[in-house]
């Protein structure tokens, strides 16, 4: 999806007004919960563990972590429509953003991408999530909102940005 039709897109789930963006949605997605098929997949991986973390208080995703032997993911599904983040983690933080065409991939992630796949999810690069976005959240300042943050969680920051694989992002100039 272009920059363009991804604002688009926002702006319209959000009800066309994103100074006063309507979550209505969030409640029909917590009841219709449209992933759980495909999560039920994920779990049936070998030894893969998967818990939910979503909190639709500032959440507009499905959030879960997913453990497989000593390795963590986070996986995060946009309520908006079918985009999503996935992440290496650890220690309490997200490491490294993941891509279905990433030529790292350890066999389990390779199968969660099928997985998502089968269901047209898209990933969103790390560009796009970073592209600042006008819009009004209860949580994240105005001059920190993000693509991100419209898709998937209201936190005055991107998961990633205390990465050490991601430095330029903790350098914020001070407030």
């Amino acid at each position: 999806m272009t920059e363009t039709g991804l604002t688009d897109f926002i702006t319209g789930a959000y009800g066309g007004d994103l100074s006063n963006p309507d979550f209505s949605f969030v409640r029909n997605q917590m009841e219709t919960r449209p992933y759980d098929p495909a999560i039920e997949q994920v779990r049936a991986l070998g030894s893969v563990q998967v818990a939910e973390s979503t909190d639709p208080n500032y959440e507009v995703c499905f959030g879960y972590e997913i453990v497989d032997g000593g390795r963590i993911w986070v996986l995060e599904l946009s309520m908006l429509g079918p985009f999503a983040v996935f992440a290496r983690a650890g220690g309490g933080q997200w490491h490294r953003l993941i891509y279905p065409h990433d030529d790292d991939l350890e066999p389990v992630e390779h199968a969660i991408f099928a997985i998502l796949a089968a269901w047209h999810i898209e990933f969103p690069d790390r560009v796009e999530l970073e592209k600042p976005l006008d819009m009004a959240l209860a949580f994240t300042d105005p001059e920190n909102v993000r693509v991100y943050h419209a898709l998937f969680s209201d936190e005055d920051f991107v998961p990633w940005e205390f990465s050490p694989l991601y430095p330029e992002l903790s350098a914020r100039p001070p407030d």
